[in-house]
């Protein structure tokens, strides 16, 4: 068979069937959670945040991605500074000055450490100060 030959018998299949292997490719490969936790905050004059830990696994590769995002919402006096986010009082994310000079902050990275339980205490702080504490709540 040539190349024309084999485009234009591509061309022929239906564009139901292409949806239909498009659909068994995403749930083959696709990425499933296994769990979530996340903790909101507001605090009068600081700003509000959200913390989500979560696992996610793939159903081909068998492997279990853990990761940590923190959302920000600064007012301008607490932007420009480094945060320090904890887990029942262990250090599990460093926010730098760089990375909390916008009002809005998202911050996504790998999480290394253990898995988070129903009402662990997060908390943020800057300064060495608690600015945010919150429960972890499963999603």
């Amino acid at each position: 068979m040539e190349l024309l030959d084999i485009v234009s018998f591509l061309k022929m299949i239906p564009v139901y069937i292409w949806v239909i292997f498009a659909i068994i490719i995403v749930i083959i490969f696709g990425q499933r959670k296994v769990w979530e936790f996340e903790a909101k905050f507001f605090s009068n004059g600081i700003g509000r945040g959200e913390v989500e830990i979560e696992c996610t696994s793939s159903k081909f590769n068998k492997t279990e991605n853990l990761t940590i995002e923190v959302d920000l919402s600064l007012e301008p006096d607490w932007r420009n500074k480094v945060y320090e986010v904890f887990l029942n009082g262990s250090n599990i994310l460093n926010i730098s000055a760089e990375e909390s000079y916008k009002s809005m902050n998202r911050i996504r990275r790998k999480y290394r450490g253990e898995k988070p339980e129903q009402n662990d205490l997060v908390e943020i702080k800057c300064e060495q100060e608690v600015v945010f504490s919150s429960k972890l709540y499963r999603d």
